[in-house]
Order: structure tokens, then sequence, then C-alpha cells
């Protein structure tokens, strides 16, 4: 509530010292309000409001109110609110105290006190006015930047980041964390305050009226990119394209979404519309603007624009139609994205990710809170264990999302993970790999039980069958997980969707997805080594770990599935570059250079 406008009261307060305690607060907001010839009855309640306030806020602290400084006051809200609650107060009525609080101080800071907590508050209030009503969770970002001592105009995307991680370790989930974020960034753009965020854009990161449909795009043009996508995308010999150059479907459906993002920057942000054909589309203009477009005001990182229009450009000189055409000037302009060697940048990336030490443990640790003090029912154990058989199959052999989620365990059918012995025909018709502690085993114990993955051709990316051998510590793990842990979960799930063969769930009821998976990952990982890592991660800190110790291309390849340990400079590029950091810069390029 605001001082009222009167002239009584302005020569009071301009005479009035400064309060620096709680009590001379009190004495001076109330001595302002009296000196008004009549003040109302709202007025009079305030100052029974802030006098109440301040017996609360000497009860808690312990002392009396001459002996409190208001410096002490401006962080104060969570604990006097469980002090308040603690007494026998609802929440509710709890929170109406720190409110009063604050009223208080702003008070005080009209009548000539100040500090700094108080005035980085101050600065971060026109945020937080633009984030009242439907702004659930926004407000945590402000709370976070306050906590850091961050005012608006040094807010960056790296205090976003912290904001995330600390929501993450708390128990949130990707999606929450992301639609917090998007109403963040479209609240404050709608108050107009992007002015107050001079290291910040609030600029949305996907604008709605950018986005089109292919059913949007001319006929013709259209047609041209359904056969593109068709050309890239055949499982078949086609006479004018290398059978190195067919990639997935699921990377077709993105090439397809690449096009049309083009596209909708053409028409709809430079204002373009006579574009029929392809050749109308790739030209340096439209693709330079998109760049730009892209870059500005951090709608991607160059990485990213780079990821977006690498599957065009290399259609520019392997599709037929483009090949025979001058498309020189798109492979310069994504060159001169790339502000270091990729060699660096993953090195720069693993530098940011666990140790794989750390990963490796992470089942372990998981496991281990069985054994804590406070008791777990069967279900909660059961879901320990499910997290623990991710972490400890993927920290041996690093699967793809897709093989994770959708991984089964179908016995009869020899298909996912179960438990077999190795016969004589696994190893001579299937081609099945054996570790050297496998053979040895096997030699020694021919009926010996082992955990074994079998995954057919239209599972794996390389479109090849793969037979794996899993340690005997996963097997373990995987036999008590199924003989006791697995009956129990897959009792929880949705009767829409029952299927007994599926290996791992999700705790909303439904099968285990690509990002209910990514979720968990991130938060185990968080929860356990303090650092935030993907499921595609385990690939690189697996990698490098074999890397280290030893291992040569062809055994990582056959570890990460890959047909050709050297096809697209893959593995040279990021599993040699990137992660043997003993190396020197030089010698690290040399070394890549030699095998691409």
């Amino acid at each position: 509530m605001d001082l009222p406008t009167h002239s009584t009261l302005y020569s009071y307060l301009k005479e009035a010292k400064a309060p620096q305690t709680l009590a001379d607060a009190v004495s001076i907001i109330q001595g302002a309000y009296l000196s008004i010839t009549l003040p109302s009855r709202a007025q009079k309640r305030l100052i029974s409001v802030l006098r109440t306030v301040s017996t609360r806020v000497s009860e808690f602290l312990e002392l009396p109110p001459d002996a409190i400084q208001l410096d002490e006051l401006v962080e104060i809200d969570q604990q006097l609110v469980a002090f308040v609650v603690g007494r026998g107060v609802n929440r509710q009525s709890a929170v109406q105290y720190s409110c009063d609080l604050h009223k208080l101080l702003d008070l005080a800071h009209r009548a000539g006190w100040t500090s700094p907590a108080f005035e980085l508050r101050e600065a971060w209030k026109p945020i937080l006015d633009a984030l009242k009503g439907d702004a659930r969770g926004t407000k945590s970002i402000v709370r976070f930047a306050i906590r850091k001592r961050c005012l608006p105009q040094e807010f960056s995307g790296k205090t976003l980041e912290g904001w995330k991680r600390r929501r993450l370790e708390k128990g949130r989930s990707m999606d929450s964390i992301i639609h917090v974020e998007s109403n963040f960034r479209r609240m404050l753009r709608v108050a107009g305050l992007q002015n107050l965020f001079p290291r910040f854009s609030l600029a949305s990161k996907n604008p709605p009226k950018y986005r089109m449909q292919l059913k949007d795009l001319p006929l013709s043009l259209r047609d041209e990119i359904v056969e593109v996508i068709r050309w890239k995308t055949a499982d078949e010999d086609l006479a004018d394209r290398d059978a190195a150059l067919m990639i997935r479907p699921v990377t077709g459906e993105s090439l397809q979404r690449h096009f049309v993002e083009l596209y909708s920057y053409a028409v709809v942000v430079q204002g373009l519309s006579e574009i029929y054909h392809l050749t109308q589309l790739i030209t340096e203009e439209i693709v330079g603007g998109f760049i730009r477009w892209l870059l500005a005001n951090d709608r991607c990182k160059p990485q990213s624009v780079i990821a977006k229009l690498s599957g065009i450009c290399s259609l520019t000189f392997t599709y037929p139609r483009l090949r025979g055409l001058d498309y020189s000037w798109f492979r310069s302009k994504l060159r001169a994205l790339r502000s270091e060697a990729p060699a660096r940048i993953q090195r720069r990336k693993l530098d940011d990710l666990p140790k794989y030490p750390s990963v490796a443990a992470i089942a372990t640790r998981i496991l281990a809170l069985r054994a804590g003090p406070q008791k777990l029912t069967e279900v909660e154990t059961a879901w320990l264990v499910h997290d623990a058989l991710i972490f400890a199959i993927n920290s041996c052999i690093p699967h793809r999302a897709r093989n994770t989620f959708e991984a089964c365990s179908n016995p009869h059918q020899q298909l996912g993970l179960f438990e077999t012995e190795i016969s004589a025909e696994l190893v001579g018709q299937f081609k099945i790999r054996l570790p050297p502690w496998a053979e040895e085993l096997r030699r020694r114990e021919p009926r010996a039980r082992f955990l074994v993955g079998h995954w057919l051709e239209m599972s794996t990316k390389a479109g090849e069958e793969v037979w794996e051998v899993f340690p005997l510590e996963v097997r373990d793990l995987f036999s008590e997980y199924m003989g006791h842990y697995h009956p129990i979960l897959a009792r929880k799930q949705s009767p829409k969707v029952p299927d007994s063969t599926r290996l791992f769930f999700a705790k909303n009821g439904r099968p285990l997805t690509q990002k209910t998976l990514l979720n968990l990952v991130v938060r185990r990982s968080i929860e356990h080594t303090n650092k935030r890592m993907r499921v595609k991660d385990f690939r690189d800190i697996v990698a490098a770990h074999m890397l280290s110790t030893g291992a040569t291309m062809e055994e990582i390849a056959a570890c990460l599935w890959h047909v050709d340990p050297f096809s697209g400079s893959t593995a040279a590029r990021y599993y040699i570059a990137g992660f043997n950091a003993s190396h020197g810069a030089a010698a690290l390029e040399d070394e890549v250079a030699d095998l691409i």
C-alpha cells in the first residue's frame, strides 16, 4: 500500500531520520500516518498489521525490535513462513506475514532506508509484476537470479542454464522446465521488458508465425522435396545413388522438416512468393538470409545452424538434379560458421560431461539407496532396480535412445535381452562376439548362462543384425529385475498398453518414451554426479574410456554398432581427435587429417 500524498506526510518524512531498525521503521511509518488529520480505516488497519508482523519477526529472531536491523529482514521470507507454520498457523496466513513484512520494508525505503539486497529485489520488481497471473513457475527464475545476486542487466543464458540444472536437481522434468522458460520469455516479451535484459534475448526460439507445414508448400516444390526424401531413404539399389548416401527414415523426416523451415523463412520473413522448385529455394540470398536470421537474437547456435543445413548442402553435390549447378557458396557459408575444429568442440563437450568411472558407478549408487535409512515400499525398490539396470546396460554397451526405450525381453523368440547358453550355432551362424572373459567362462562351464542382446536389422541405425554379450554383473542385476521387480512394475502399467515383453517403463503408467528416458537419465546423472548428461552421451563417454584404455578403432566401432569405423569421418574426427586429450592440439588435428 502506498503512502498517502498529503503535504503533512511529506513534511514528516522529510524531517524524519531514515530508519535502520525494525522499531525505527514501525515508529516512523506509524507517526507518518498519524500525522494526517483523519487517517482512513485502511491506514489504521495497516498500522495494526505492521505492529503484528513486527511482533512475529521479533519472536522468530528472539530479539527485541530495536535490536533487529532492517538489512537482516530482506531475505528471511522462507524461514519466517516456516516459523509461523510451526506455530500452528495455516500456510496461506503464514505467507501473508511475509507479504506484510515486505510492505513494511517498502514503506521504510520510502522513508529513506535502503540496502544492497533490497535494491536487488527492487530491480526485479517490474519483472515480477509482469509475471503475475497465469505464470506458474516463472517466478522461480527470478528467485534463482536474486539468490545469485544477479541484476536483470546481468541476467544471461548462463544464469538460465543454472536455474535449469537446479530444477532438474529438484526432480522437475525437462518438459516442464522448457514450458516455464517459454512462458518466462513470452510474458516479459509481451510486457515490453527486453530493454531490461541487455545480455539475454526474450525472443521466441521457434516463433509460431514462422512455422509452416509441408502441405502449405506449392505442389511442384512439395513433390520435389518428397522425391528427394524418397531418393535418400529408399532401402534399395538405385542407379543414381551410392549406397553410402542412404539415410534412415527418421533422418529423412528431419531433412524434410529443414526444407520446410527454409521455405517458411523465405515466405514469412523475406516475403518471397514465387518459389516452385528446389533450384529457386536453394539460393545464396535465401540460405544466407536464413543463416543470419537463425543466428540473430540467439535463436540458434552456429553448430545448430550447421546441423539444420548440412543435409541440404550435401544434396547440392550428390542429388542428380542439383549436383551439376554451382553451389560452392553453400559449403563456404557453413564452413564460416565453424569457429573451431570439431575435435576441439568435442573435447570441450567431454569436459562438461561426467567421467566414465562416475557414470559406471551410478547403477551401484542407485542400488545402494535400498539400504538407506528411509524404508522403501516394494514398488519404490522396483523403480530403483529399474533405473540402475538402464545405467548398467548403457555403461558397458551404449545403445541409442530408441534401442533402450523400445527394449524388450523375449527369450522364446530370442529377441531383445534374455539369458541363454552360448551354443555353437550362436557363435558359428550368427557370429556372436565373445569377449575374452566370456570365452574363458564358456570353456570352463559349457552350460553357463549369459545375458545376451539380439537386435534385428530394422532396430539398428546401420541396418545390421546385432548380437551382444553383457558382463556378468549386468546379468545378475537383470536376473534380479526380471525375476522379481519387472512383474511388479508391469502390473502398474495402464491396461490400454499391455506388453509383457517390454523391458522398461515410465512412471506415468505408459511405455517408456524418448522424453521420459531422457528425463530419467538427466535426473539420475545430476543426482549422482552433479553433472547433466543425455542418453546419447553414454556413447561419447564409453568411447572415450575405451580409447583411453587402449581399444582400437575397430573395437570402438563394434561397441557402437558402426559398420565402418571411419565412415563419414565420424569415428576419426570425434573418437580420436575429440577424446584423446593427452595429445597436443596440433597432433590431434594431424591424426584426424591422416584418417579423413
